[in-house]
Parts: structure tokens; sequence; C-alpha cells
């Protein structure tokens, strides 16, 4: 079951920009990535996985009206928005391994869906499903956390400025803290590395970077 319910959902955008420094970079270099590797005026199959409320979709089909955008997300209240908004774009709930016709596609691109998983051993199964559905010379472009965290980091020190900039209070700070230390368990990039290469995609390119997430960018041979 999805953890997007009605009211996280109408809330998703505006979260999104609020808790992640970058928002608006991470997805402009997610653009620009699929038209380096996608000739952008000649017709491509899209999958958006986890396509959410539509934003990027919007984005993309305004970009680039000459592809095909099929998107893909396990949240009825996050497709409802995306229907509002879109037009023209293939729109299915469920995940990825719902749908075996999605197969010989020119891309996929995936922002913040990895760190959902509910666990970590179906975290590289995701990345292997994704690179069993591209074609050769296909492009895969995820947007993920890569950790591990430690206590005493940088990178979580100013991940929770970041949400007491936002105006999260002390006693959800050290909630979320908690969490991240022990439930999201984000895989390192030797692991993504690793995983990549069993796919059979190549080593993904950083194109995108935080403090605490990666835009990173691989193809298919």
């Amino acid at each position: 079951m999805s953890v997007f319910d009605e009211e996280r959902a109408r809330n998703y955008d505006a979260g999104a920009r609020t808790v992640m420094a970058g928002y608006e970079g991470l997805h402009e270099m997610a653009r620009d990535g699929l038209a380096a590797y996608l000739e952008p005026d000649r017709p491509a199959r899209v999958l958006l996985l986890g396509v959410g409320t539509g934003y990027e979709a919007e984005h993309l089909q305004q970009r680039f009206p000459a592809w095909q955008l099929i998107g893909v997300d396990p949240s009825e209240p996050m497709l409802n928005l995306a229907r509002r908004r879109l037009t023209g774009v293939e729109l299915r709930l469920g995940v990825l391994d719902d749908f075996a016709d999605l197969v010989e596609l020119d891309g996929v691109l995936s922002v913040g869906v990895l760190h959902h998983l509910p666990t970590r051993e179906e975290q590289p199964l995701w990345i292997r499903s994704i690179g069993q559905r591209l074609r050769p010379g296909g492009v895969a472009l995820v947007g993920c956390q890569v950790g591990p965290y430690e206590v005493d980091s940088a990178r979580l020190h100013a991940l929770r400025g970041r949400w007491r900039h936002s105006g999260q209070g002390p006693q959800e700070i050290e909630e979320k803290t908690r969490l991240f230390l022990t439930h999201t368990l984000p895989p390192s990039r030797d692991q993504l590395d690793e995983w990549y290469r069993a796919a059979g995609l190549s080593i993904p390119e950083t194109l995108f970077s935080t403090a605490y997430f990666q835009l990173l960018a691989a193809w298919k041979p």
C-alpha cells in the first residue's frame, strides 16, 4: 500500500521544495539529462516511474512534445492530481512489475522512489527491473538518497538544519533523524554501482548532487 494518502499527496510538491534544497535544479538537470541521451525532436517512449502529481511530466511534455510519456505510481491520490494536471500522458496505477508490456523503453526517469521501497532487498531488484525494461541504448535517470547516514556527519547535520529552517519543531526533527538512521537505509554509492552493473547497465554518472541526494544517469549497452 502506498504511503501517499490524500493529505500527503496534496502537500507533496510544496513540501518537497521546502525540505530539499535544489529541488528545481534537480528536475531541470533530469530534463537536460534525458535530452543528452534521447533526441528531443524524435519519438521516444519514456517511463516516469513514480509520476506523482505530474509535475515533472508536465514540464517534459512541454519541452519534448514528440515523446510518448507513460506515468506509473502506486498512489491513487497522487495519480488523481496528475490526471487533473495532464492530458496526453498515459497514467497507470501500480508498480513497475505490474506491467509486463512496459519493455523496449527509450528512457526511464524515477526521482525519489528507491528509498520508499519497503525493504533493502527490494532495491537491487528494482534497479534490475529498470534495466530489463530498457532497449539497448536506452537511458535510466534515477534520483535517490545515497548513504549511509552517520550520527555526527555534516550531511545529517545539514539535513536537520534544513528541517529546522522549514519550520519543523525539535521533537519532529528528532523523530525524523531516528528514522533516517534506522529505517531509511539508503544504499551507498558502491552498492548502487554494483547493482547497476548486475542489472546490465553502465556505471552511473552523477548529474546532480546535494548533501544526501544524487541524480544518476546510466545507459544500457
